[in-house]
């Protein structure tokens, strides 16, 4: 698991507090920090045997990773400066924190949850399946299923710049790119690459202005891709700043639209999230070849 620590949560997982279940995920999984991080940490534990054995161990497995505050978006700037720190190791951590529920006050949580940010109290046992490390989730679409959106908001809301790719983009996956859109902060950047292939296939014009009149406060640019592009790129994706990849194995039209009951019919497939940036890239051509956008890959996807 990916995801950051705030420094309560230590102090009860090495104190003896913390639901033991809880720990055991914890102390094993990659923790985010920054050097205000591991400065609380060692203030608050830094004599503490067995936070020190732990610490020892995790650094010398590369599982404390030392992110820069500089790099997080311009929506984590409105965060309470004391927790600041710690919203933005999460971000770069699978937008995961452990933390002590009873010292976070309500707006915190609040203000946490606003950015798609997912706490977990140390002292409660987790439930369900534990994302794990790269890809930090996996969602398995059934046919006839009714998963919408949501599951994937909270990659989409911090973010100042997105980029999604589909070569065949219909109905369907025009209302993901609205609901995208819908989603972004006013004056972020929506890039849509697509093709003009097929009867079904919205045309580039089509899904720029459906976009735009989903979000009139969003920059949104829609292109098609060059030929060789199209031929040599199978997967489809969306790409949430520098730090998120969306690999759709079956295009963005998956969740499919609303049946009469107002529920999303969807197809079967896989949606993989992962965290980048990693040491390949995924160059974007337009359709006359010109270099318009680059992603990063996930190092250990590839």
């Amino acid at each position: 698991m990916r995801c950051a620590a705030h420094v309560d949560a230590l102090v009860s997982v090495f104190t003896g507090t913390a639901n033991p279940l809880t720990a055991g995920v914890i102390t094993s999984s990659k923790i985010g920090t920054t050097s205000k991080i591991l400065a609380d940490y060692t203030a608050a534990l830094g004599k503490n045997p067995l936070y020190q054995a732990w610490m020892a161990a995790a650094q010398s497995a590369n599982r404390i990773v030392p992110h820069n505050i500089v790099g997080a978006p311009n929506s984590l700037s409105a965060i309470s400066i004391d927790i600041r720190d710690y919203v933005a190791a999460s971000y770069f951590s699978g937008s995961n924190i452990s933390v002590d529920e009873k010292s976070f006050e309500a707006t915190e949580k609040s203000a946490l949850s606003n950015l798609g940010i997912s706490m977990f109290d140390v002292n409660v046992a987790l439930s369900g399946h534990i994302p794990g490390d790269n890809p930090i989730a996996t969602i398995n679409l059934d046919n006839n299923g009714t998963v919408d959106f949501d599951i994937l908001t909270r990659y989409i809301i911090p973010e100042d710049h997105v980029v999604i790719y589909d070569k065949y983009i219909d109905t369907a996956g025009l209302e993901f790119v609205c609901h995208v859109a819908k989603t972004l902060r006013p004056s972020s950047h929506l890039k849509v690459f697509t093709t003009s292939l097929g009867k079904t296939c919205k045309r580039a014009n089509a899904i720029a202005a459906a976009a735009k009149k989903s979000n009139a406060h969003v920059i949104v640019e829609c292109n098609e891709v060059s030929t060789m592009f199209r031929q040599q790129t199978h997967d489809r994706y969306m790409f949430c700043g520098n730090r998120i990849q969306v690999v759709f194995s079956a295009g963005i039209g998956v969740f499919g639209i609303k049946n009469s009951a107002g529920q999303r019919v969807n197809k079967e497939s896989k949606i993989s999230v992962y965290e980048v940036p990693g040491t390949r890239t995924l160059k974007i051509e337009d359709v006359a070849g010109n270099l318009v956008e680059v992603c990063c890959l996930p190092a250990d996807k590839y």
